[in-house]
């Protein structure tokens, strides 16, 4: 069947099952008001981009939740949670001494004065497997979130960490990430 006829009937389907509602009433009066809800949590997405080497399905699911905690536990404390004291667990010792020399770009010290709310949380994950083990990934970060005190700002982390399990934990060795804030206007 041409396409123009599954369009046709589609559209045929649409009149006809919206007709059916406003006959029914969906719309009256006896209907209770809608309650606008809060605005949803944004969600926390962490895919599997590439896997170079042989890795089982159990095996990347297990990696991918295990590096997805990793960089969730750095970014609630360095970034979105107000008062955050360890902002730096994730990270293996040496990186953890060089992060804190740079821990105006690995945190946001600013996260304290008000409220912060994560826009977008987004990690693609890059794994190198050697005899069906995870032993490195990369990991692209990409969170954007809103602080507010007495004015809004949008704020965007970017880049990449490097992981690598020790002790059966894994560990943020290595990091090349970018932080930039700018003022936003109201409704924007």
């Amino acid at each position: 069947m041409p396409a123009t006829h599954r369009r046709t009937r589609l559209v045929g389907l649409v009149i006809v099952v919206t007709t059916v509602l406003s006959a029914t009433g969906c719309g009256s009066k006896t209907q209770p008001a809608a309650v606008p809800s809060a605005a949803p949590p944004v969600p926390y997405v962490v895919k599997l981009a590439t896997v170079t080497g042989r890795l089982s399905s159990p095996a990347r699911k297990a990696v991918r939740a295990r590096v997805g905690t990793v960089v969730r536990g750095w970014w609630q404390e360095a970034y979105l949670r107000p008062g955050a004291t360890d902002v730096f667990a994730a990270f293996t010792p040496g990186a953890a001494k060089l992060a804190r020399r740079d821990a105006d770009l690995l945190s946001d010290p600013h996260r304290a004065d008000g409220t912060v709310a994560p826009v977008r949380q987004l990690v693609d994950l890059d794994v190198l497997a050697v005899k069906g083990r995870a032993v490195g990934v990369t990991a692209r970060i990409h969170l954007t979130y809103d602080r507010s005190a007495t004015a809004t700002s949008r704020c965007g982390v970017g880049g990449t960490v490097s992981l690598v399990p020790t002790g059966g934990v894994w560990r943020i060795f290595g990091y090349d990430v970018t932080r930039t804030c700018h003022p936003r206007k109201a409704g924007s």
